[in-house]
């Protein structure tokens, strides 16, 4: 649980590494419940590191035009705030 962490100062060390001020700002990134990540990869085949597609693959499909189309596919699974909440 996220509330279990807060007084642990690496936990503290890594929000201000990504420059988040707040758990409130942290919160704010959070885009989909554990729940909703398994329902959303549910039929998808399993990635294992038995070879280097994902290592290499990532750092391209983050410069190219797809970036934006995987924010949208997981934006499109968003969770309700609220749910967002009790799943912390």
């Amino acid at each position: 649980m996220l509330i279990d962490h807060l007084d642990d100062e690496r936990f503290r060390a890594d929000l201000d590494k990504m420059n988040l001020r707040s758990v409130t700002a942290l919160i704010d990134k959070a885009v989909i419940t554990e729940e909703a990540v398994a329902e959303h990869i549910k039929g998808a085949s399993l990635h294992t590191d038995d070879n280097a597609l994902l290592e290499y693959s990532a750092p391209k499909v983050l410069v190219q035009a797809r970036s934006t189309l995987l924010m949208e596919e997981l934006y499109r699974f968003r969770s309700k705030p609220v749910d967002m909440l009790r799943s912390l």
